[in-house]
């Protein structure tokens, strides 16, 4: 479902659902960038699919997120992001400066890595999801098996929750704090 603004040409909200047996969404990047708006009103909301395969190769934060890269407004619910690459900042989800909830979900196998040859003073971050300016939550959700150099599974420099959920077996450290950010853990494993 797609919610179109005629005055100002853009999509304002969208609701991308899965089969009950699941929707794979192969070698894609969702991208849902900042209207311009004073608020974070586009929403967006993915139930019960699998985004992977996403790969991203540009070096700044905005150019991150393999899987999702998002300054909006976004619900993931009972889905699975995971195989997705991005060449810095999020190799499964980038919040740069909305709104993202991750619930009853997995993100698992992504990497955010610079390319052999860049250097080795440069650091990646968030292989899972990283949360750059902007409100994160995990919710009853597993992040796994994600690589990066600073913040394996999650990489925050805002303000970020997770409560019942498993942060495990992540390369480069499960969660990385940065700044001035917060992080709450609430009834979860790290």
């Amino acid at each position: 479902t797609l919610t179109w603004c005629t005055s100002c040409g853009t999509v304002v909200s969208a609701t991308i659902r899965g089969a009950p047996s699941a929707t794979t969404v192969p070698s894609t990047t969702l991208v849902l960038s900042n209207d311009g708006a004073a608020s974070t009103d586009g929403a967006v909301s993915l139930t019960g699919v699998t985004l992977t395969g996403g790969n991203v190769t540009g070096f700044g934060v905005g150019d991150g997120g393999g899987g999702i890269s998002n300054a909006e407004a976004l619900t993931v619910t009972n889905s699975t992001i995971s195989g997705n690459s991005a060449a810095s900042f999020g190799g499964g989800i980038v919040n740069t400066s909305g709104t993202t909830s991750v619930t009853n979900s997995t993100v698992s196998g992504n990497v955010a890595s610079f390319p052999v040859g860049i250097g080795n003073s440069l650091s990646s971050f968030g292989g899972g999801i990283v949360n750059t300016s902007g409100t994160t939550s995990v919710t009853n959700s597993t992040v796994s098996g994600n690589e990066a150099s600073g913040g394996g599974g999650i990489s925050n420099t805002a303000t970020t929750s997770v409560t019942n959920s498993t942060v495990s077996g992540n390369s480069g450290a499960g969660i990385v704090n940065t700044f001035f950010a917060t992080t709450s853990l609430i009834n979860s494993t790290v």
